[in-house]
């Protein structure tokens, strides 16, 4: 399906744009105007108009539907000149008013029709509304790192067992981290800061082999493990896991 032809009113949609009128149009088509020229609003404008289109099988069935409705009409306004009781009256007149007021709907949408012009319209339509533009990117990487640090920083900083839930591993992949930056060979920081990284590595394997029996080690995705697996997977018992808590506390 491809727009071939738009015809939008003034101001529709009240995004106060002019008429537009666009025929022939190809394949590709190339909006170029100045910042605040109104290209963006002409694109949301043609997706509206082309997303509220009604397709061919649903056109058929408005039209078919005001046939019959016009023709109930006429049989209920004849029907009305030979009644002359007053409660019969009545509700001749709401039916009509009724079926006047859904023939207006039909034929408010028929008249989509002309807003654009579809080659090969089909009974299905799959629209995208993207309009391009420089974009930010969220960076998933950041948002995790944020919300880990932040969780291994509430350990270092309170005191008590309450942070340790969220913050245990947390703080686990934080130390192993800097120990890992403080220790490559690329990456240059003052000699304090590197000491500080390694003793602090060092402290946490030391008490994890002391209460766990088990070696700290790093897999390939940088995630810490114990006995060669990530520690989430490593099947740690509740006591285990009380342990492990405990050497992150002291």
């Amino acid at each position: 399906m491809q727009i071939s032809a738009v015809r939008l009113p003034r101001n529709y949609l009240d995004l106060g744009m002019e008429r537009t009128t666009m025929d022939r149009l190809g394949s590709m088509v190339v909006l170029a105007g100045p910042n605040g020229g109104g290209k963006s609003r002409l694109l949301r404008c043609i997706y509206e108009a082309v997303k509220q289109y009604p397709l061919p099988e649903y056109q058929e069935f408005l039209r078919r539907d005001v046939f019959i409705r016009q023709d109930r009409v006429s049989a209920m306004q004849f029907k009305l000149q030979e009644t002359i009781q007053e409660l019969s009256l009545g509700s001749l007149k709401k039916q009509i008013n009724e079926q006047e007021r859904l023939i207006k709907r039909n034929e408010e949408t028929l008249a989509l029709v002309a807003l654009v012009e579809l080659k090969n319209p089909r009974n299905e339509k799959p629209i995208h509304h993207y309009v391009p533009r420089p974009v930010d990117f969220a960076d998933p990487f950041m948002q995790v790192r944020h919300m880990t640090l932040a969780a291994a920083d509430q350990v270092r900083k309170e005191v008590g067992f309450e942070p340790l839930e969220n913050g245990c591993l947390a703080y686990i992949g934080s130390v192993q981290d800097r120990w890992f930056q403080a220790t490559h060979p690329q990456v240059t920081i003052p000699d304090d800061e590197k000491t500080l990284a390694v003793a602090e590595y060092q402290r946490l394997r030391d008490d994890l082999k002391k209460l766990l029996g088990a070696q700290l080690d790093r897999n390939l995705d940088g995630a810490p493990t114990l006995w060669g697996r990530s520690i989430p997977k490593a099947g740690l018992s509740d006591g285990q896991r009380l342990l492990l808590q405990l050497a992150v506390a002291l």
